[in-house]
Parts: C-alpha cells; sequence; structure tokens
C-alpha cells in the first residue's frame, strides 16, 4: 500500500566546503555549549521544584514549564549548529534550504 504524504522535499547541499571551517565551527560552538551547561543546571532545578508544585498542587506553574520548554529548545539549536554548522532560525532560511512542492 502506498500512502502520499502532502508535503514532498528535496534538499540542497553546498557542494564543496572549505576544509577549515568545520573547525572555526566547532570553535565558535564552544561558548554556547557552557552557556548550555548553565541553563542545564538552572533547568534541573526547575525541574525539581516543579516536581514539588505538581506534587503539591497538581499541575505544573506555567512559568516553569515555559522555561524548561526554552533550555530545551536552545539545546536543540546549539546541537544543530555544533552538528551541522549553521542554526536553521527562520522560515526563509528553511525555504532557502528546502525545495517545497
Amino acid at each position: 500500500m502506498f500512502i502520499s504524504y502532502p508535503l514532498n522535499g528535496e534538499v540542497v547541499c553546498a557542494e564543496r566546503v572549505a576544509r577549515w571551517r568545520p573547525l572555526v565551527n566547532w570553535v565558535l560552538v564552544i561558548p554556547l555549549y557552557l552557556w548550555v551547561a548553565v541553563l542545564g543546571s538552572g533547568a534541573a532545578v526547575v525541574s525539581l521544584v516543579g516536581w514539588f508544585a505538581i506534587l503539591f498542587t497538581g499541575q505544573l506553574p506555567e512559568r516553569l514549564g515555559d522555561y524548561l520548554v526554552a533550555v530545551l529548545r536552545y539545546q536543540w539549536r546549539v546541537m544543530a549548529r555544533g552538528n551541522a554548522g549553521n542554526p536553521i532560525s527562520t522560515t526563509e532560511e528553511l525555504r532557502g534550504i528546502f525545495k517545497i512542492q
């Protein structure tokens, strides 16, 4: 059985990448990894506080949940930058990389 998806895409990659570029990208991402470690420590504390809040009130306070989501999104962006070299931040950049039909 063939299932048709509503979105078909094609990835456009650079044909050549300068040999020095990955090294420079890794050097530039080091401060971001340090900041992720600091935010991750804060997220661990917020998770513990949130656990007690859920235990006593039955729900996670919205501000704590927003902080945890923001930290996770930032971690994912930093990891994508470290692995791929460039973070994708806007829809226009996505349209430049993917040919959406």
